[in-house]
């Protein structure tokens, strides 16, 4: 027989397990309840949405352009050329002309209802672009230019549409100004070249792995008269920083009689791969020198990679 001073020890223990019990339910209930009360979810965050006026503006530069411009007075002209990234919440852009090689992202800053364009390139440095929309034909903003001297300049900046298929872009930041007329290049039925053709099923947004957790995005797609392939390949390191990019036109050279892709780094060097169908679905792609050879493999949503014995697979976007 258990003496009443047992069975009441007994008791005590039993009631402080249960207030324990009831605490710690309570903690764990107000821990779950501050969690769902936050502002924010931290289990899922909502995904960017462009305002329909926003997008509407900046659809209006997706596309291939030729330009003429002035620059600090002199002449010049080239390419410009603007796709939606993927996603669909940002713009990556090229613009090129025979001193100038420079990449672009365009975004919306919901803070400031601002347009924002960042530049980059050998030639120039850094440059962001702010626009803020006045109305359906015209943007105004405001430009600061990282040097690659490491001077700051600012200056203020302009678009002004002339229709759907032109645009006057004017800047004026420091001493350097840009007055720049953009035509749109138009698609002209029934011109698509049957040689680069073959490589259709190469158009699209794609993504690999690469080395110490960065990821390779190559996008693909088709110029307004389909007679190039216009495409863009971006190494974008664990961090998030972009480490390289290529820009590159794949056409038909008539002087070899090959499929070439032409490209530019971002660091300006110039370099060509020239292509070959190898088999019924295999393209094979060499540098100039003839030492280093990429073969690639469409396989419907995947992209087979084969270079020096290795193989990876690209999935598309």
């Amino acid at each position: 027989m258990l003496s009443a001073s047992v069975i009441g020890f007994r008791k005590l223990t039993l009631n402080k397990k249960r207030k324990m019990g009831l605490m710690f339910l309570r903690w764990m209930f107000g821990v779950v309840l501050l969690v769902a009360c936050q502002p924010t979810s931290l289990v899922a965050q909502e995904a960017m949405v462009l305002p329909d006026e926003v997008r509407k503006e900046m659809n209006f530069l997706v596309g291939d352009w030729t330009f003429t411009a002035k620059e600090n007075g002199k002449s010049t002209s080239g390419f410009y050329s603007t796709r939606w990234a993927s996603g669909g919440t940002c713009l990556t852009m090229t613009f090129r002309s025979d001193t100038h090689n420079s990449t672009g992202l365009s975004s919306w800053d919901p803070v400031t209802n601002e347009i924002v364009e960042n530049w980059t390139g050998p030639s120039t440095g850094r440059l962001e672009l702010r626009y803020q929309i006045k109305s359906d034909s015209e943007w105004e903003g405001t430009s600061t230019l990282s040097g690659i001297d490491g001077k700051v300049l600012k200056g203020k900046i302009r678009v002004e549409k002339n229709g759907p298929n032109s645009f006057r872009y004017t800047e004026s930041t420091g001493d350097k100004t840009w007055d720049i007329e953009n035509k749109r290049m138009v698609r002209s039925p029934g011109t698509t070249n049957q040689h680069v053709k073959e490589l259709d099923a190469f158009v699209g947004n794609w993504e690999r792995p690469g080395e110490d957790g960065a990821k390779i995005l190559w996008t693909i797609n088709w110029s307004p008269g389909m007679n190039f392939l216009n495409n863009q390949m971006l190494n974008v390191g664990a961090d998030g920083d972009l480490d390289w990019s290529l820009n590159g036109t794949i056409g038909w050279d008539s002087g070899i009689q090959k499929i070439t892709n032409w490209c530019v780094t971002d660091s300006g060097k110039q370099v060509k791969f020239v292509w070959t169908k190898i088999d019924d679905t295999t393209w094979e792609a060499v540098n100039e020198s003839g030492q280093n050879t990429w073969k690639f493999t469409p396989m419907g949503d995947k992209l087979r990679f084969v270079t020096g014995g290795n193989e990876v697979f690209y999935e598309r976007n």
